[in-house]
């Protein structure tokens, strides 16, 4: 039975994030003229009436609360890292990954409730739960999440490094080219830089964020290549490594625990 509700509630989040694709947005209530503007392309895919997307939502997400309250008060789930007591009761410890996903399915309840008066809500919060509600409800996922964050503290000098090597080279680059076609154009201020630094990472507007200031002198290329070694060539690859060494350590890990737990 917990097989085919894992099953179940696998499938059901999988509905969620296709109901995001076929339902208004929030912001249609209220302006459905805005949503038959030609430059919102997607919104030709999204022809579900509104009563009956929030219909469909609490829908499946009423059935993923059924599933979890069996799961919480009826069976006896599967041990996980972070074991808590349900509301100081004396039954069996209840995974935190189930307590945290029964918080997301009120939470979509609720908004999905409260968003029938139509005219009152112009945003909504459901929409950005269901991703988090796919992570919950999918043990695979889940545990590739859960091995992500367990990397990230390993490489938290590098990823400093790298963050204070975008401010400099973003705050050299703004008293270099302040009032020049550069400056105007891809360094006006030091947040816009930032941005163009940080997608400059990942060679995405190169060379044509480095253009203006290269047309003017061709010593700017000194500028942005170092740039682009230092953070895509160098900092970057090490983040990763560090990331996937990690990862693997975890698996590995993880591994030994759950054959430890079987014997």
């Amino acid at each position: 039975l917990r097989r085919n509700l894992e099953t179940f509630r696998w499938m059901t989040s999988i509905f969620l994030l296709i109901l995001t694709l076929v339902e208004n947005p929030s912001w249609c209530y209220n302006d459905s003229d805005k949503c038959m503007d030609p430059k919102y392309a997607a919104d030709q895919f999204r022809h579900l009436n509104n009563y009956a997307a929030l219909c469909i939502e609490i829908s499946l997400l009423g059935f993923l609360g059924f599933c979890l309250l069996l799961e919480l008060y009826y069976m006896d789930p599967q041990r996980l890292p972070g074991n808590v007591v349900l509301f100081g009761t004396n039954r069996a410890p209840k995974p935190i990954w189930a307590l945290a996903s029964a918080v997301l399915v009120a939470i979509g309840i609720l908004d999905a409730g409260l968003s029938f008066p139509l005219s009152s809500r112009t945003v909504r919060v459901s929409p950005y739960v269901r991703p988090w509600l796919f992570v919950a409800f999918s043990r695979r996922v889940r545990s590739s999440f859960a091995s992500m964050m367990y990397s990230i503290p390993t490489v938290m000098e590098v990823l400093a490094l790298e963050v204070l090597l975008l401010c400099a080279y973003s705050w050299f680059g703004i008293l270099q080219w302040h009032n020049s076609a550069q400056g105007l154009q891809y360094f006006p201020e030091f947040r816009t830089t930032l941005v163009n630094m940080q997608i400059l990472l990942t060679s995405a507007n190169f060379p044509d964020v480095m253009m203006p200031a290269y047309n003017e002198s061709r010593f700017a290329i000194f500028f942005f290549g170092s740039f682009v070694c230092l953070g895509m060539w160098a900092l970057q690859p090490i983040v990763l490594a560090g990331m996937a060494d990690n990862f693997t350590k975890y698996e590995e890990k993880e591994r030994i625990r759950f054959e430890d737990a079987r014997a």
